[in-house]
């Protein structure tokens, strides 16, 4: 296996990879608007640029690595927990996301890390996909000047932990699409939501709309907690709607949950408002934000 060979070939100059790790080379390309990253410059805690496997290659844009295009993904000499990376701006950016890609090899895998961000906070990061494919993490916004990346549990498959691209997106102002996931990440937690239906329930009152909205949960880290009262539906005025008590029909409520990592959870959360409102959203929106994480159209496409 290359991760191997190449591991074996350079480890006498692990010494000379540390202190390069310690020479900043920041991005070619810059596009704020689509990816802070592009933006930033990558620094490590371990690289390897024998093998061309820098931390400048986390933000190239280019989302492969062994055992496809190796040159194109930060790797670490023999890294496994408490590998870091680290991207710098030279102002504050407002930062709303991050989309990970791990190295797509089958052997070298993070299982849990943290992000943490020049503000003090820090969020949680699951397991990534094994086969390199993104993992999108959304969190309320926030300023930063810098995020560590550090990796806090691996595979044990794993020789040399990395990452084949990250990047780094301001908040999501745009809608989903109703049926599509999102993973949401806090201090201790992860959660995936993803609103499934939506129907409108007959009621006595011909001024009101009773909505029915059906929903999947997953954990995807920690224990997430989540409950009705995490969702609201957002008119065009900005008006907040919050979760009522609903009739007794077929699909059964959603309940409050503490889910563990794949522990998963669905039912139906419902919701009052006025038959003249329009401009609707769905919003996740827990009790502890001043404003709605993320929202989703009511129809499918």
């Amino acid at each position: 296996m290359l991760g191997r060979t190449l591991s074996a070939i350079i480890a006498m100059g692990m010494v000379v990879a540390m202190l390069s790790a310690a020479s900043p080379v920041p991005s070619e390309e810059c596009d704020p608007a689509s990816n802070l990253a592009e933006c930033a410059v990558a620094t490590a805690n371990s690289e390897n640029p024998d093998t061309q496997q820098t931390a400048d290659k986390a933000i190239d844009g280019i989302a492969d690595g062994y055992p496809g295009d190796y040159t194109t993904e930060w790797a670490t000499i023999g890294g496994r927990e408490d590998s870091t990376l680290t991207l710098t701006w030279p102002s504050p950016q407002l930062v709303g996301s991050v989309v990970l890609f791990d190295r797509p090899n089958t052997d070298d895998n993070i299982t849990g890390a943290t992000l943490e961000f020049s503000d003090g906070s820090t969020v949680l990061v699951p397991p990534l996909p094994e086969s390199g494919e993104p993992l999108a993490l959304e969190f309320p916004p926030r300023e930063a000047s810098s995020l560590l990346f550090t990796v806090t549990s691996v595979s044990s498959s794993t020789y040399n932990i990395g990452l084949s691209e990250i990047e780094v997106l301001p908040e999501q102002a745009i809608a989903s699409l109703l049926g599509t996931a999102r993973n949401f990440t806090q201090p201790d937690s992860a959660l995936q939501v993803r609103p499934t239906a939506v129907a409108t329930i007959d009621t006595d009152d011909d001024d009101v709309r009773l909505l029915r909205l059906e929903l999947e949960l997953e954990g995807l880290g920690g224990t997430a907690t989540v409950g009705p009262s995490d969702f609201a539906i957002v008119d065009g005025t900005g008006t907040r709607y919050h979760a009522v008590k609903g009739p007794d029909d077929d699909v059964e409520p959603l309940g409050d949950h503490s889910l563990d990592m794949w522990e998963t959870a669905a039912g139906a959360v419902y919701f009052e408002l006025p038959m003249q409102a329009r401009g609707l959203l769905i919003a996740y929106w827990p009790s502890a934000n001043e404003r709605a994480v993320a929202t989703w159209t009511l129809s499918a496409p």
